[in-house]
């Protein structure tokens, strides 16, 4: 299992890395392309709910939340959502009493949950890459450290009902690692370190918040993993959680504090 997993993230990662750098098509295409394929995980996840709902609405709010970001930013984001909100109430509509109403409005929420990776067009367009890199290494560092750490040296349970693997000692570990790589970023670029450090602080927390968002999920549908596209982690949900809930306020931070950041 971690050999699997090392193997995944040496392959990954560069990937991920080389697309971000290139931005563009080049970028949209790889966001859309795991947008996607969450999507298909979800419809997992909703199955595990008896949620039954129309896959349109799921691979529809892909192509618009990532198309309607990449062609109009911030602006295209929003106008997606209002969007996707139609296409749900169409579903609604068409196909009564098919689909229930409870269910469409819970596969809303997931879809508008999925719609997070366009943040990852927003930080490359609003930004510039190295400041998406930073959230990457950042959100990556965080990961890696809490599930070693919590692997090996893991005793006291963070989430028990959510998630008993996931410890106070591996969240701690997380945050350090996080912080340690967000101070030396910032250290690097001729920012001030410590502004560094305590924005990745807080973007490892939220991204912490969302793993064991994502693992309630699991839990909710009975499921241990989202699929097994990546060796070693699971799914393209199991890989993401964190970056999904990341990624909005690392947008966000940065453009609340201008100067310091950018």
């Amino acid at each position: 299992m971690h050999r699997r997993r090392l193997l995944t993230a040496l392959v990954g990662m560069p990937l991920m890395l080389v697309l971000a750098y290139r931005g563009g098509w080049a970028w949209f295409g790889a966001v859309l392309f795991l947008h996607l394929l969450a999507a298909t995980e979800a419809r997992r996840l909703l199955r595990g709910l008896t949620w039954p709902v129309p896959a349109a609405t799921l691979y529809g709010g892909a192509v618009l939340t990532e198309l309607g970001s990449y062609l109009r930013g911030e602006e295209g984001y929003y106008l997606a959502g209002l969007a996707v909100f139609v296409l749900f109430v169409a579903c609604f509509l068409v196909f009564y009493p098919r689909y229930r109403l409870g269910h469409l409005a819970g596969a809303f929420w997931i879809t508008a949950y999925l719609g997070l990776f366009s943040f990852l067009i927003l930080l490359r367009q609003t930004y510039d890459w190295a400041f998406l890199f930073a959230v990457l290494l950042v959100t990556w560092a965080n990961d890696t450290a809490a599930y070693y750490v919590g692997r090996k040296c893991g005793r006291h349970r963070l989430a028990p009902q959510i998630s008993p693997q996931k410890t106070w000692e591996g969240a701690v570990a997380g945050l350090l690692a996080a912080g340690v790589v967000g101070a030396a970023v910032a250290y690097s670029g001729e920012r001030r370190w410590e502004i560094g450090l305590g924005l990745a602080l807080l973007v490892a927390a939220v991204g912490q918040a969302g793993d064991l968002w994502e693992s309630a999920l699991k839990r909710e549908a009975g499921i241990k993993d989202t699929g097994r596209l990546l060796p070693g982690h699971g799914g393209i949900l199991d890989r993401f959680d964190s970056l999904l809930f990341a990624a909005p306020l690392a947008y966000y931070l940065a453009r609340w504090l201008g100067p310091l950041v950018g």
